[in-house]
C-alpha cells in the first residue's frame, strides 16, 4: 500500500473510531462538523399512594413474614374496597392485624406443598400460597379477588415484548387501585461435594409492594423503573426491572418441594440497590449474583 493510500485509510480509521465514541456516549458530544443531541423523555407515572410511617413491619411477626406483612401493606394502601377489608381485620395495630392475618389465613393446610401449612416458620409463605391465603382473606373480609402469576417467559417471547407484558400486567392492577406484591428471586455459584464442584443455586427471596412504575414505555424499551415498600424495615427504595441481553442464565421455578430449571434468560432481572434481604451483598466478589422478578400478585388481568 503506497504511503498515501495508506494515511488515507488510517484517517479513515480514526473517523470511524471517534464516530463509535460519539454515537455511544451518553450525552451530546461534537465530532467536527456533526453533532449528536441527546433526546429527553418526558416520563408520566404512574402510582398508588403509600405511608412508610403507617406500613406494618415483618419483623414485628417473625424475619420470614415479607410475604403475609405485603398482603398487609398492600390492604391498607389500596383501593377503597381492599381498606375496608383491612379494617375488617382483627386488631387495632398493624402488628396485631399481621398475626391475625398469619393465624387466621396461614396456618391452614398449604395449596402448595403436599404436606404442612400455608405459613412455615423456617421459610414464610410461597408465592402461590400468598395467593391462596389473599383471596380467601377476600373472599371473607370482602375486596374482590386478585391473580397470581410466575413471571417466565414464553418460548421464543422477543426482549422487547416480554418486558413490555410484563409492565402492562403492572399498569392494569396499579389503575385498580390494587399495588403488586411482587417476589424477587437470587441466585448464585456454589460449591458442593467432595471435589467442590460449582453447582448454579437460588440463594434466597423476597417479597416487596410495587407501587409506582412509568405509565407507558417506550417503543422497544427493555427495562423501567419502579418504586416499591419494603416490609423488612419498613422502607421504600427504587429499582430497575430489565431484560438481561448480554449474558445468558438460567433461573428455577416452583418451590422448594417441586421446581423447573429454565433456560434462556426466563425472567426478568432487578436491579435493587439498597435491598439487603436477598443475600447477594454476601457472595464472593469473583462469583455471577443476579436477581430474578420471580412472580406477582395483584389485579394483574
Amino acid at each position: 500500500m503506497k504511503r498515501k493510500n495508506r494515511s488515507r485509510a488510517l484517517t479513515v480509521l480514526a473517523a470511524s473510531a471517534l464516530l463509535f465514541l460519539v454515537t455511544h456516549g451518553g450525552k451530546t458530544v461534537e465530532a467536527g462538523p456533526s453533532q449528536r443531541t441527546k433526546t429527553t423523555v418526558k416520563r408520566t407515572f404512574l402510582q398508588v399512594a403509600v405511608d412508610v410511617d403507617e406500613a406494618v413491619d415483618q419483623n414485628v411477626y417473625s424475619a420470614k413474614a415479607c410475604g403475609p406483612a405485603s398482603v398487609l401493606n398492600a390492604l391498607a394502601f389500596g383501593n377503597d374496597s381492599f381498606r375496608k377489608a383491612y379494617r375488617k381485620i382483627e386488631g387495632k395495630r398493624a402488628k396485631d392485624k399481621l398475626a391475625a392475618l398469619i393465624e387466621g389465613w396461614g396456618k391452614v393446610e398449604s395449596d402448595d406443598y403436599t404436606t404442612g401449612e400455608r405459613w412455615r416458620p423456617k421459610s414464610g409463605v410461597s408465592p402461590h400460597d400468598l395467593t391462596c391465603l389473599f383471596n380467601d382473606l377476600l373472599e371473607t373480609e370482602g375486596g374482590g379477588s386478585v391473580t397470581g402469576r410466575f413471571l417466565d417467559r414464553t418460548p421464543g417471547e422477543d426482549p422487547a415484548k416480554f418486558v413490555e407484558r410484563i409492565h402492562a400486567s403492572f399498569r392494569t392492577s396499579l389503575a385498580r387501585g390494587v399495588p403488586v406484591i411482587v417476589n424477587l428471586r437470587s441466585f448464585a455459584p456454589g460449591r458442593t461435594g467432595k471435589n467442590d464442584s460449582i453447582v448454579w443455586n437460588g440463594v434466597a427471596s423476597h417479597f416487596v409492594l410495587l407501587y409506582k412504575i412509568p405509565e407507558t414505555l417506550e417503543r422497544e424499551e427493555r427495562g423501567f423503573v419502579f418504586e416499591y415498600l419494603d416490609p423488612n424495615g419498613p422502607v421504600l427504595g427504587t429499582g430497575y426491572i430489565y431484560f438481561e441481553g448480554s449474558r445468558n442464565f438460567t433461573a428455577a421455578k416452583g418451590n422448594s418441594e417441586r421446581w423447573k430449571w429454565l433456560k434462556n434468560r426466563p425472567f426478568l432481572l432487578v436491579n435493587v440497590p439498597t435491598l439487603n434481604t436477598l443475600d447477594v451483598q454476601e457472595q464472593d466478589w469473583y462469583w455471577r449474583t443476579i436477581v430474578t422478578l420471580n412472580h406477582a400478585i395483584g389485579a394483574l388481568d
